[in-house]
């Protein structure tokens, strides 16, 4: 149990914080919030804070000048780390084996990123974490000290172990959780998926039952940026996850100029990617959604005459089809759109990835056409906002680099777009 009852006994709510006003925040308290108003967030923080102060920072700043604190405190803190990126994921609890993982993420992607790499993140959770977690103890050479004018982590002489210096530590992880209350504090588009996930892991301890979303569109492609507009009046939220089927640049996409194009592809010829759900209203049926999606991907946006046929599309070759995942994300029912790979030679095992990027980088320069470039659908354009995304393939890196290389070896993907449009005569010298 998260919280603690009180002296009176069962009846009495569940506190799960101490409150900055005097007594205790309980789980009546975050269930009354409203979370429609801001005046209702700015609460939810407060809980979220003086939790993790009153059962945390607070304690490890009352013991931390005892001799022989290091191992507590360590251990505090090594606790705080996995809930804090519980909190960041929007997850209830550390996914069974992942562990390692969420550590791993927290020390090189939050502040923590200028002191650790991977390797001593790795070593750190091994080591420390696991050591004093399992065995009331550390393991390898790693060491846990306050010596003066010692740096908050190195690695030991024999690099097998850490050495780290716990007040360092300690400030730097406080330092961590006031960044992320500050941004929780900020209600604005760059944070909202923070809150929601912040929300999310705190009704889980309240014992809050969450609303599942009821219809999705899982993006992993040009529609995560341009949903069109029919969609997009009706996305409610965005879920970032993964493809739980490999993709990669495997199509050529005749509305793009022939530009490759990410698609599913056989298990093995590509890889997971980052992708997004975008969650719609509960007012859009399944096959209004059906039916919108497809416009959207045969560019006929707006063509209500123009609807989806499940079973007529199936009966076509080379058609595009609609799939359908249940209970995906803790969203009831997502969709996304599925059309057969189509390049022989990125599908080919004896091609070699070279080969294989630099194919894909000819048809992106092919792809850049006077109508592509006005409108934005080369495939120079659609790589970028690919990696803008955070797409990342087996062909990502080595297909820009192809790209590159054709446009003289050009600074990046914009300035090789605009070099190939100008030696094709799209736009004049000098122009932007």
């Amino acid at each position: 149990m998260t919280g603690e009852k009180g002296k009176t006994g069962e009846s009495e709510p569940l506190r799960i914080a101490p409150s900055r006003h005097g007594g205790h925040w309980t789980v009546e308290d975050w269930k009354a919030l409203d979370f429609s108003t801001e005046e209702g967030w700015q609460t939810a923080i407060d809980i979220f804070e003086d939790r993790i102060r009153g059962r945390f920072l607070d304690i490890v700043e009352a013991i931390q000048d005892y001799e022989f604190s290091g191992f507590a405190v360590m251990a505090l803190d090594c606790l705080l780390i996995e809930t804090l990126q519980q909190f960041y994921e929007g997850k209830a609890e550390t996914p069974r084996g992942q562990s390692g993982e969420y550590f791993r993420r927290f020390l090189t992607r939050t502040s923590f990123g200028a002191f650790f790499d991977t390797k001593k993140a790795d070593m750190l959770y091994s080591s420390i974490r696991c050591g004093i977690l399992h065995q009331a103890e550390i393991k390898g050479s790693s060491r846990i000290w306050i010596k003066e004018g010692t740096s908050l982590v190195r690695c030991a002489e024999d690099d097998n172990g850490l050495l780290i210096n716990r007040r360092l530590f300690h400030k730097q992880l406080e330092c961590e959780f006031s960044h992320c209350v500050a941004r929780l504090r900020q209600n604005d588009p760059p944070n909202e998926e923070l809150r929601r996930r912040f929300k999310r892991k705190m009704d889980v301890i309240c014992k809050v039952q969450p609303e599942a979303p009821r219809l999705g569109i899982l993006a992993y492609g040009s529609l995560i940026a341009d949903p069109g507009r029919e969609l997009k009046r009706h996305i409610v939220g965005r879920i970032r996850t993964r493809t739980p089927f490999e993709v990669e640049f495997a199509r050529s996409s005749k509305g793009r100029g022939g530009a490759p194009t990410l698609v599913p592809v056989p298990c093995g010829k590509g890889c997971q990617i980052q992708a997004y759900i975008l969650v719609l209203d509960d007012e859009v049926a399944e096959q209004e959604a059906c039916n919108m999606l497809y416009r959207r991907e045969i560019n006929c946006i707006g063509e209500n005459s123009v609807t989806y046929d499940d079973e007529r599309q199936r009966s076509k070759k080379d058609a595009v089809v609609i799939e359908k995942l249940q209970d995906f994300e803790d969203v009831e029912l997502v969709l996304y759109t599925v059309l057969p790979p189509k390049d022989g030679v990125l599908l080919d095992d004896n091609a070699s990835l070279v080969d294989k990027a630099n194919e894909l980088a000819r048809l992106a320069k092919q792809s850049i056409t006077k109508e592509t470039f006005c409108s934005q659908r080369d495939g120079i354009r659609y790589l970028a906002d690919a990696i803008r995304h955070g797409i990342q393939t087996s062909l990502t890196d080595l297909y820009k680099y192809a790209v590159l290389r054709l446009a003289d070896d050009a600074p990046d993907l914009q300035e090789a777009r605009l070099r190939l449009a100008r030696h094709k005569g799209i736009i004049a010298e000098g122009n932007q």
